[in-house]
């Protein structure tokens, strides 16, 4: 695996745009949350409400171990033929650790104001079940906010441990010279390896 990027940060911060972004410089993609979504249906859940996802990732990391996720999806990255991988939606500090190791991920954090991230939550319509901002800022407080317990969801301790971290506050080409920072970055990060 030539190159393997995770993408961690809080609803609506803008890691669907950044992932889509890799994608298009070709990319493989997969998602830690698609892996709770086929669990959601699984069991006969709506797919699409947040909280159902949050439920459903804690309650794998408390079972399994707080990286089940980021390890069942290296099982299926190692199966693939690519050689260029965007991981999204990692949710605990435990998945940013084992990807760093397991497949020498480098950790992009994509954050935004709430208030604009409330706004692109709307504007997405996808989690129908979080009509008003107090639901959001609740839906919000859960992933950000200290948890409890390690195998609960925790976006802050995901981006404290982010190699890179974009903040997406103004427009996509904002957005996608931010990426192109990185991508910049991370060549003459390279370059240096080489010659030093």
């Amino acid at each position: 695996m030539s190159s393997v990027i995770g993408l961690v940060g809080p609803t609506s911060s803008g890691k669907g745009t950044v992932a889509r972004m890799f994608k298009e410089r070709g990319y493989e993609y997969y998602s830690l949350s698609d892996m709770l979504r086929e669990e959601a249906r699984r069991r006969g859940l709506d797919p699409e409400v947040t909280e159902i996802l949050q439920d459903l990732g804690d309650e794998l990391r408390q079972r399994f171990g707080e990286a089940i996720l980021a390890e069942r999806t290296a099982i299926k990255i190692e199966m693939s033929e690519g050689t260029k991988v965007v991981i999204d939606s990692i949710g605990n500090p435990a998945e940013v650790r084992y990807l760093k190791g397991a497949l020498k991920a480098t950790i992009i954090g994509v954050d935004a104001p709430v208030d604009i991230r409330w706004r692109r939550f709307q504007e997405r319509g996808r989690d129908t079940n979080v009509k008003t901002k107090e639901e959001f800022l609740a839906m919000d407080a859960r992933e950000t906010q200290t948890p409890d317990e390690p195998f609960k969801i925790d976006i802050t301790g995901c981006l404290e441990l982010a190699d890179f971290t974009i903040k997406n506050e103004g427009t996509p080409d904002d957005l996608m010279y931010e990426v192109e920072r990185f991508f910049k970055e991370t060549k003459e990060t390279q370059r240096r390896r080489k010659e030093g």
